[in-house]
């Protein structure tokens, strides 16, 4: 009862975590904590100081709201958020003093102004803040309330101070946190160091361990295990770190005691095509077992402290084995790399994306990690209807943000199958979500994207979050 217990509030807490990601509500908990906490401070210091008056809140309110709500807005500018706001209380003083001399019957500072000064002081803020490239619309808000704040400097001294706290409030916000957010936030994939590649006697073996090299090798402290379950009933233990390449063989009369055994030939021909491409630590470690057997593929994985598996994958990815299968349904991330041709480097890279999520910013994260350069990325995203092109659009931004600004980010219409079928041939290796962590409801109403994947002109990597 108690690990049922656990295990909803694992679902209930993961699912919450994929809301807070895949939406704009991430940044309005932000605002819903920072934007009050930082204008109850400042009205903290003015009731200390009696230097701040009371009319400088609504503009400071709207323009903090502004920063924190949209960081990626051009109004989202601290230079542009200061200087605008105080051109826009300094024209509106302008604006007063003028009026005053000109037009007032009544004392400046009660509740009535001239509409000549209202018009001048619109006038005067646009003038200003486009001149000097700084509009912003809390500008014209801070400009009319100059009019009721009297002919005194304190408005305007004290909108350029409060506005500058707030500015740097928000670079270190913006620095510390925003920027940094997917470290904390949206569980990027970087403790994936070491992973493990079995050697099963596959044509793409070779060209697997590869990939699983440049995957580890994009982290220092990358490592990778190459793994072999040997059905050899005389092999007495677990084997590992095996540097030589001739092993003794038990009950070889008449051979060569340093004969390579055909389990070390195997890991040797995958360890030579890693390093002589990859500069990564390589470790092997080699068991009694079924080399197809994927509980012992993942209890391996365990036991050697890898966390992410990199299987070669032969057949249709569109009917998964129960080798596949019994991979993707453990707790450790593993990619199933389905290869079309031969190839020791990947430069042009493909994600295919559903959605936010674990498995999209992991997909992400892996495809940067053997790219070239951040550029030679896309991130795509199929929709049906027109209507939903900006949602996408929003939702690839969001996806990559977090990563680098020069991925690309592609929105197609139409089926995810005529998309890969006409531009799959212009990748080196298509990255796809195993949709492991879907319902079996969702499965059914939606299919997998993995199911489209019949006739694709590159490599494929399935991907699975454990």
């Amino acid at each position: 009862m108690r690990e049922a217990k656990r295990a909803i509030g694992r679902r209930l807490l993961e699912a919450a975590r994929q809301r807070v990601t895949s939406t704009d509500i991430l940044l309005h908990l932000m605002v819903l904590f920072v934007v009050p906490l930082l204008l109850a401070g400042l009205t903290f210091l003015s009731n200390s100081i009696s230097l701040l008056p009371f009319v400088i809140y609504p503009p400071l309110a709207s323009g903090t709201y502004t920063l924190f709500a949209n960081p990626e807005s051009i109004y989202a500018e601290p230079r542009r958020f200061v200087g605008g706001m105080t051109l826009g209380a300094f024209s509106g003083w302008v604006a007063l003093k003028i009026a005053t001399a000109l037009w007032y019957t009544v004392p400046p500072g009660e509740m009535e102004v001239h509409a000549g000064a209202t018009a001048l002081a619109v006038a005067l803020t646009t003038l200003t803040t486009w001149a000097l490239k700084l509009e912003v619309p809390v500008a014209f808000s801070a400009a009319l309330l100059a009019l009721v704040a009297g002919t005194n400097l304190t408005y305007v001294i004290a909108i350029g101070l409060s506005s500058s706290l707030v500015a740097g409030v928000y670079l270190v916000w913006h620095d510390r946190i925003y920027e940094q957010r997917g470290q904390f936030l949206y569980r990027t994939v970087t403790s994936d160091d070491r992973v493990l590649i079995p050697v099963r006697d596959r044509l793409a073996d070779a060209e697997t361990g590869q990939f699983g090299a440049l995957l580890a090798a994009a982290h220092e402290a990358g490592t990778v295990v190459l793994y072999r379950a040997s059905p050899r009933q005389e092999l007495p233990a677990p084997q590992f770190e095996l540097e030589p390449t001739m092993v003794p063989v038990p009950g070889a009369e008449g051979e060569d005691p340093r004969t390579p055994t055909p389990d070390i030939a195997a890991v040797n021909q995958v360890r030579t095509a890693i390093e002589d491409t990859v500069d990564v630590p390589c470790e092997v470690a080699i068991e009694p077992g079924e080399p197809d057997d994927p509980e012992g593929i993942r209890a391996a994985a365990a036991a050697l402290n890898c966390d992410l598996i990199v299987t070669s994958h032969e057949g249709a990815l569109a009917d998964p084995t129960d080798y596949l299968v019994g991979i993707f349904s453990g707790d450790i991330d593993a990619i199933a790399f389905h290869a079309a041709e031969e190839a020791t480097s990947w430069s042009r890279i493909l994600v295919l994306v559903r959605g936010p999520g674990k498995t999209s910013r992991a997909m992400i994260d892996f495809a940067t990690r053997i790219a070239t350069a951040p550029e030679r990325v896309s991130v795509a995203h199929t929709i049906e209807e027109r209507e939903r092109r900006r949602e996408a659009e929003t939702m690839l931004a969001e996806l990559v943000d977090s990563f680098d600004s020069s991925i690309e980010t592609r929105v197609a219409r139409g089926p995810v199958g005529r998309f890969l079928e006409h531009n799959a041939r212009y990748y080196d290796v298509v990255f796809v979500g195993s949709s492991t962590d879907r319902s079996v409801a969702s499965r059914i109403l939606s299919p997998p994207t993995f199911q489209h994947l019949t006739e694709v002109e590159a490599d494929i990597a399935l991907v699975h979050r454990g």
